[in-house]
């Protein structure tokens, strides 16, 4: 069990339920073949239409020689989790919820499978559009200005 928990995910799988990306199943009782997700007892599966919720997944990163644009590839993801302050090494395995924050951030990056590629193993890139990158800031301000962390 991880002790960190997720503030912030900007992925391919961060759409609305009424975004075209998915579609409806018909009503059933068990999980049919071919879904995807269920929400409120309603299951959808993905489709090949793009995202009109406005969370798109992070675009991909063609290299340093190509200009990003909205309607560009998308792929990979970015996610930021924190560590509770239930999870606070002070506290942990005691009768009590109440600890200090952790003053610790994990982020990841994970690229798409078509990405460019990095310079070296592991290092993966995305791009982010001004509306991912407010998401994120907004979270690490959100993380930085609050003293009870979840």
């Amino acid at each position: 069990m991880s002790i960190y928990s997720t503030w912030l995910t900007i992925d391919d799988n961060d759409h609305a339920t009424h975004c075209a990306v998915y579609e409806r199943m018909p009503a059933g009782d068990d999980w049919p073949d071919g879904a995807v997700m269920v929400a409120g007892g309603i299951f959808y599966r993905r489709t090949e239409q793009a995202c009109t919720c406005g969370n798109p997944p992070p675009l991909v990163y063609q290299g340093s020689h190509v200009n990003p644009s909205q309607d560009g590839p998308r792929g990979g993801g970015v996610d930021v989790a924190a560590i509770p302050n239930h999870c606070h090494p002070q506290v942990r395995g005691t009768l009590t919820d109440d600890g200090p924050p952790v003053e610790f951030v994990r982020l990841s990056v994970a690229e798409d499978e078509t990405t460019y590629g990095g310079p070296q193993p592991g290092y993966a890139q995305v791009v982010l559009d001004r509306a991912q990158v407010e998401r994120l800031r907004d979270t690490l301000t959100n993380w930085l200005d609050t003293r009870e962390r979840w």
